[in-house]
């Protein structure tokens, strides 16, 4: 051999490589496929004695002799390996996430199509069998008669023939001797109907009912008029959380074809949810679930023609409405009076100068009738008058008079002093019932 050559290939790295040679891409495996663990050889120990001349410089390595292992590995190997050596012996271990079955590679060979077919069918054929097992049957069986007792699917047959009843929550399993049967439950329904006591004590009773009627598992008729008449009650008084519970069960019975006063209330739901729901789509929603039949409803259709007076800004039109509404809708839209009234005062202070003659503002604002005809009517309109001029003051409505004596507001100087004042009955917790001592002790003085 010449020497020339000799010198060369000594001269050589041992652990160099060409900068133009990229390494092997890995092969694309399949999902199916079980991956191999990587075995990390220590290339350390085939170097530890060998002398590794680079550009003149010789370095030797002894066993006796100890050093960084970092300044080691990068003594000993270029940039390539190095990094190569410290990724694989970094690398966890990868988990198989087959089971044992597929686990056909033997010897760092991989498996054939075939193989991992006959291992998946073996594998789902013994899950199958698995859990068409009488083993696993019983414990489905078992876990589902566990649920229907934590439902508790058997109805209670009440034996209670008091007709008056407080209502208390259910903190254990209903006992029948405190439940009254449905007979019952119509003399008292009619007792609440009639009674003159205030609405505190009738929505107790009430609940009462409805308590009776669900744990008993009645819903006909009776269930419907129950609902009815608490929902009537809560929106008089304005409650309308109350009245809220009881239309979603509404709802539910008109739905099972239970029959009921079905128009009245997809008139109120629609009031609800135009004048104390600040979400479109709720509105759009509840128009959207309203039939043929339910348009043409003289109620209906005066919720609809509320919810473009209130779109257009129109207040005229919707105090009108007020005065016109039937069944229970004026209730619904006094809960919004206030602040229809009170846009209108800003916008009339604006738009007239320099003065607006209050009986005027009356009529517009529904505080008196529209149409004076009568002395019942006149009289009605005097306490109408009176009202405004007391809603005026306390919203900083400046008044003056002219030279017949007729009360104006002036409208400039009222501009820039009205104000919407904080409400007589608020509390800190924003509810003003939780101030007051038990409302069955009221409702007996």
């Amino acid at each position: 051999m010449d020497l020339l050559t000799v010198d060369a290939q000594f001269l050589t790295p041992i652990s160099s490589s060409p900068k133009n040679k990229r390494s092997p891409s890995r092969r694309a495996k399949s999902r199916w496929e079980p991956i191999q663990e990587e075995k990390v050889v220590d290339k350390s120990a085939n170097f530890s004695y060998e002398t590794v001349k680079y550009g003149g410089w010789n370095k030797q390595f002894s066993a006796g002799k100890s050093e960084n292992k970092e300044n080691t590995l990068s003594t000993k190997f270029s940039f390539p390996e190095q990094k190569a050596l410290n990724k694989n012996a970094t690398r966890p271990a990868k988990r198989q996430r087959l089971s044992n079955g597929l686990n056909a590679a033997v010897d760092g060979e991989t498996s054939s199509d075939s193989d991992k077919e006959q291992s998946l069918t073996a594998y789902y054929s013994a899950a199958v069998a698995l859990a068409d097992s009488p083993e696993e049957k019983k414990r489905r069986e078992n876990r589902s008669k566990r649920f229907e007792k934590g439902r508790g699917s058997r109805p209670v047959k009440g034996t209670c023939q008091e007709i008056e009843k407080r209502y208390l929550r259910l903190t254990s399993a209903p006992d029948p001797a405190t439940v009254r049967p449905e007979e019952v439950l119509e003399k008292a329904l009619i007792m609440v109907q009639n009674s003159e006591k205030n609405y505190l004590y009738k929505c107790d009773q009430l609940k009462s009912i409805r308590q009776d009627l669900t744990v008993q598992h009645i819903r006909n008729e009776l269930t419907a008029k129950v609902y009815e008449t608490h929902a009537r009650l809560a929106i008089e008084v304005g409650d309308l959380p109350e009245y809220n519970q009881c239309q979603s069960q509404l709802s539910t019975l008109y739905l099972e074809g239970i029959k009921g006063s079905h128009m009245e209330f997809a008139a109120y739901n629609l009031l609800c949810v135009l004048l104390h729901s600040s979400n479109n789509r709720d509105l759009l929603s509840a128009m959207s679930r309203l039939s043929a039949e339910a348009k043409k409803n003289e109620a209906v259709k005066h919720a609809l023609s509320v919810r473009l007076a209130m779109s257009s800004g129109n207040y005229v039109m919707f105090f009108r409405l007020y005065k016109t509404a039937p069944n229970l809708n004026s209730c619904l839209m006094d809960l919004h009076a206030e602040k229809m009234r009170y846009a209108a005062i800003r916008c009339m202070s604006r738009s007239y100068r320099p003065t607006v003659p209050v009986s005027y503002i009356a009529q517009i604002l529904g505080f008196a009738n529209l149409l004076l005809t009568t002395e019942a009517s006149d009289e009605k309109d005097v306490d109408g008058v009176e009202e405004c001029v007391e809603w005026l003051k306390a919203h900083g409505g400046c008044l003056t008079f002219d030279n017949s004596g007729e009360m104006l507001l002036d409208t400039k100087a009222s501009a820039s002093s009205l104000y919407m004042p904080e409400p007589e009955d608020a509390v800190a917790h924003g509810d003003a019932s939780l101030a007051v001592n038990d409302f069955l002790t009221r409702s007996l003085a």
